[in-house]
């Protein structure tokens, strides 16, 4: 009988967990611009709006370009800002904090890419920078010239 009640205390308080746990695109509508300059609030609340409804989510970023979400869901989202950057964000919990993972993809002529991952609180307080790494990605055929 204790077990049961203990696994019905676990239970409950893992859906209570879930229950407060916000969506990350609440938290994509709040994030501030200094994060996503070539966005405006207003692009991303249309983006978010946009993909809900079924439609492509495009928008005119601040760059004269066209920034895309291609991806959204209640703890991910992913953003081609432009054919040079790609962002994906993804709600995650380590221990008992629950964190936004950010990841930048800048990608240079197709061959080369380099990747930044930051942590970030649910109000958009930098954790850390977890990650800075470039690497370069080359075809087979170039590999045995």
């Amino acid at each position: 009988m204790k077990r049961i009640l203990n696994l019905c205390m676990f239970l409950f308080t893992m859906v209570s967990v879930f229950a407060d746990t916000p969506k990350i695109g609440e938290l994509f509508k709040l994030m501030p611009d200094s994060l996503m300059p070539y966005l405006t609030k207003n692009n991303r609340l249309d983006m978010i709006d946009f993909r809900e409804a079924g439609m492509k989510a495009e928008v005119n970023n601040l760059l004269e370009g066209i920034s895309t979400m291609t991806y959204l869901s209640d703890d991910s989202l992913c953003v081609k800002m432009s054919d040079a950057l790609r962002i994906d964000m993804k709600l995650i919990v380590k221990g008992d904090n629950l964190l936004v993972r950010v990841q930048k993809t800048y990608i240079y002529n197709k061959c080369q890419t380099e990747e930044i991952v930051s942590l970030y609180t649910p109000d958009w307080q930098l954790v850390d920078t977890l990650t800075k790494s470039s690497f370069l990605l080359k075809r087979d055929e170039e590999l045995f010239k």
